[in-house]
């Protein structure tokens, strides 16, 4: 059951994230550095989201990419 709440939460760290914003995340084109950057962020800010609660589930957030 870990395995499928990670995969349903695996991209939370995008959420609210003000760093990644809605141009990024419907880019057409090949994002920019600095969006690429933001957009590393995300793994990140999911495990913070979800460490306290469930941390089987934040450590394979974590390391999804």
């Amino acid at each position: 059951m870990t395995g499928v709440r990670a995969a349903l939460l695996h991209d939370i760290g995008k959420a609210d994230n003000p760093l990644i914003t809605a141009q990024i995340l419907n880019k057409q084109d090949q994002l920019t550095d600095d969006e690429f950057t933001a957009m590393q962020t995300h793994p990140r800010e999911g495990f913070n989201r979800t460490w306290g609660e469930e941390p089987k589930v934040a450590k394979l957030i974590v390391t999804h990419h």
